[in-house]
């Protein structure tokens, strides 16, 4: 994206705006169009049926916001098509439920065909182009499943997102290429943020987990100073998921098969409320800012990446213990 005088504020509110107008709409009178959410496996607490799937007006908002900001900005086609169709692979996931196979073919097709047009997109493009296929494409559906993992927890997914994205910017504000778009859809999910939180009375789906989880990618390889700092900043959640997987794989559980043994819905369960685990792990993520942030500030680069990757793996350490024990008293 090329930008040119924008600004950032307004974009970010016109984003909120249409966000919030178009979900009034759908609500209103294309609610019927939408699945079903009822409480399942996953699910660390009991809900009534909500409608899901709304996760697809992120790629429509940002297309309006697009057209009323057409003069302002530049939006890079490919960019934008892995989003609004990684989106569409959602939306049709809220709507078939099909399975984790379908899921990974549909991607890798997608994220195959967009390579094929601008080869850009890659991580590390530079190296050998086969292995830089292999390592993007596995940090991209890493991505979107990672953020479909922690959808089930009210206003988790869609707060770290924001939290991460916005702390990357103002850690490097010059060494994005595209910070109005990624700006702008900061604003759309936030919106969603609010209101997942306090109002649950809609959730996003895997058609927005899947956007999220895209435009992540596409944030990871904006810039290669980013591949390290991208996942500190997504502590402790990404922890928690890593180790909980490699439990359930140590102790030989079918990783098909839905649970709710990650820490993060063990805390929900205790308790029984959502609000509180959502907001710890956004104040975690703060935290981990202002370590990063203080190094950034006494221009301390080796001892910087060398004291996050100790916090890294502290928080590894950390997790794993909960993990360990929990997979040992049902074990």
């Amino acid at each position: 994206m090329i930008i040119n005088d924008f600004n950032f504020v307004e974009g970010f509110v016109i984003n909120c705006l249409i966000f919030t107008i178009l979900t009034f709409v759908s609500l209103k009178y294309l609610k019927s169009i939408f699945p079903v959410s009822t409480s399942s496996v996953r699910s660390a607490l009991s809900h009534e049926p909500i409608p899901r799937g709304f996760g697809i007006i992120f790629p429509i908002s940002f297309i309006l916001s697009y057209l009323i900001l057409y003069d302002s900005i530049e939006i890079d086609i490919s960019y934008f098509s892995l989003i609004l169709c990684c989106a569409a692979i959602g939306f049709y996931d809220d709507l078939k439920n099909i399975n984790y196979i379908k899921k990974l073919i549909s991607l890798i097709v997608l994220f195959t065909l967009i390579v094929f047009f601008n080869k850009e997109i890659l991580l590390f493009n530079n190296i050998n182009f086969i292995l830089s296929f292999c390592i993007s494409i596995f940090f991209f559906i890493f991505y979107v499943l990672f953020f479909n993992q922690i959808d089930g927890i009210n206003g988790l997914s869609s707060g770290t997102f924001c939290v991460f994205l916005s702390l990357l910017i103002i850690l490097n504000p010059f060494k994005f290429s595209f910070i109005g778009m990624y700006i702008n859809i900061i604003g759309i999910v936030f919106i969603y943020f609010l209101a997942n939180i306090l109002l649950t009375k809609f959730f996003q789906g895997d058609s927005g987990a899947y956007f999220l989880g895209a435009v992540s990618y596409l944030v990871f390889q904006e810039n290669e100073n980013f591949f390290l700092i991208s996942l500190i900043l997504l502590f402790p959640i990404l922890g928690d998921i890593i180790w909980t997987t490699l439990m359930r794989i140590y102790f030989g559980y079918n990783l098909a098969q839905p649970h709710r043994e990650h820490f993060y819905q063990k805390s929900v369960t205790f308790f029984n409320f959502h609000f509180p685990v959502t907001i710890c792990h956004i104040l975690l993520q703060l935290l981990i800012f202002l370590i990063i942030y203080f190094f950034k500030l006494h221009k301390l680069d080796f001892v910087n990446q060398f004291l996050c990757l100790i916090f890294f793996g502290a928080f590894i350490s950390l997790f794993y213990a909960f993990t360990a024990y929990s997979f040992n008293k049902i074990k």
